[in-house]
């Protein structure tokens, strides 16, 4: 059976760029008989940290993500009861105040 391109093209940010020169440089460095091109070693990495990291940063990635405006709408649509819904966005703003708190904490 045959192999079918599935490729993809995406933006990388100045971050991931200057990360990923730098470990193609640390890869190759005076070693010749390493080949690798930028495409190879992104797709590589996606896949062992999708294999191994993903599950765990799983809740990370969803606050880093987190569209607040459809997350608030789906709370009040989602809601049974006045209780309910109060209790839902106590829960929101808690989690937002300790969140923004372990920022602070952190510098």
């Amino acid at each position: 059976m045959r192999k079918t391109n599935t490729g993809r093209r995406v933006a990388l940010t100045i971050e991931a760029t200057k990360y990923l020169e730098e470990s193609i440089n640390e890869l190759t460095q005076n070693k010749k008989y390493i080949k690798v091109t930028e495409a190879k070693l992104v797709s590589k990495a996606l896949v062992l940290y999708f294999q191994r990291y993903f599950k765990k940063d799983k809740k990370e990635l969803e606050n880093i993500f987190l569209d607040k405006k459809a997350y608030l709408k789906e709370i009040i649509q989602n809601s049974q009861s006045d209780e309910e819904l109060i209790n839902s966005v106590k829960k929101y703003i808690g989690k937002q105040h300790r969140k923004r708190d372990s920022q602070v904490n952190a510098i």
